[in-house]
Parts: C-alpha cells; sequence; structure tokens
C-alpha cells in the first residue's frame, strides 16, 4: 500500500487559501480502500484554520453497517 500528498500553501500573492490533493491506503487493487480526497483551508487569524474536504474511495471495501456503498464524504 502506499500514500500521496500534493499541496500549494497559502500565500497573499498566489492563493488566498491552502490546498491538497492526495490518495491514501492504495493498492491499485479491488482490495484496497483506494481514496482519493481534496481539501481546501484558510488561516483566519487567532481562531484558527478551517478546513473544508471531500474524499472517495473504494466502494466495495468502503461500506456501512447494511453493506450499502458509504465511499464518498464530505
Amino acid at each position: 500500500m502506499f500514500n500521496v500528498k500534493y499541496g500549494i500553501f497559502e500565500s497573499d500573492k498566489v492563493l488566498p487559501f491552502s490546498i491538497a490533493v492526495g490518495g491514501f491506503n492504495f493498492d491499485g487493487k479491488s482490495t484496497g480502500q483506494n481514496i482519493l480526497y481534496a481539501v481546501a483551508a484558510k488561516n483566519i487569524g487567532d481562531l484558527g484554520r478551517l478546513s473544508l474536504g471531500y474524499y472517495f474511495g473504494n466502494d466495495k471495501i468502503l461500506v456501512d453497517e447494511t453493506g450499502n456503498a458509504a465511499n464518498t464524504g464530505l
């Protein structure tokens, strides 16, 4: 299994927020979770960091307790 991530940092001159895309628990086969994700984040002064992301993965492995696909999320 392997993981990968690429990110661009927040910069006033280039991008007003950070962004990252990546994947984890990849094996390239139908037996891995094969999760891909994207996250955007913004620093808000002393309040901290606000992040929002989305993911999706292998619908055969990522299932809920009833067996239905639970392979996407916000």
